[in-house]
């Protein structure tokens, strides 16, 4: 992945995610769904249109990619009606990554990582 990504922040929760957003940009969030605190489907809605938290105007529209044990159809229509652009199923495989990341930075999307696992 050395050749995808170049720095990496980690948080360990939600609150945490929409502190750093406050003053820091970014150019992609992987968002674990199963946070402590607020869930990644909450946190992703804080980001994308809160009033709440003072996200930085940069950070509002990035991509956002889900990362997840809940895959099915209806997680996956969830995750994009709150504004996430991919989803990657855990456990994450590195080339579904890759894949999800140039796709979202690429086009601004993913749709075919939304499709529900047979």
């Amino acid at each position: 992945m050395a050749d995808t990504v170049e720095h990496i922040d980690q948080v360990k929760d939600g609150l945490e995610a929409l502190k750093i957003l406050q003053s820091k940009t970014f150019d992609l969030i992987l968002l674990d769904i199963d946070m402590p605190y607020l869930s990644g489907v909450d946190t992703a809605r804080h980001i994308r249109s809160s009033t709440e938290y003072n996200i930085l105007l940069q950070n509002r529209n990035i991509p956002i990619v889900a990362v997840t044990t809940n895959d099915t159809a209806d997680w996956k229509r969830a995750f994009a009606q709150v504004g996430m652009n991919g989803c990657v199923s855990k456990p994450v495989s590195p080339n579904a990554l890759k894949k999800t990341i140039h796709q979202v930075l690429d086009y601004g999307s993913s749709p075919e990582s939304f499709v529900a696992a047979p």
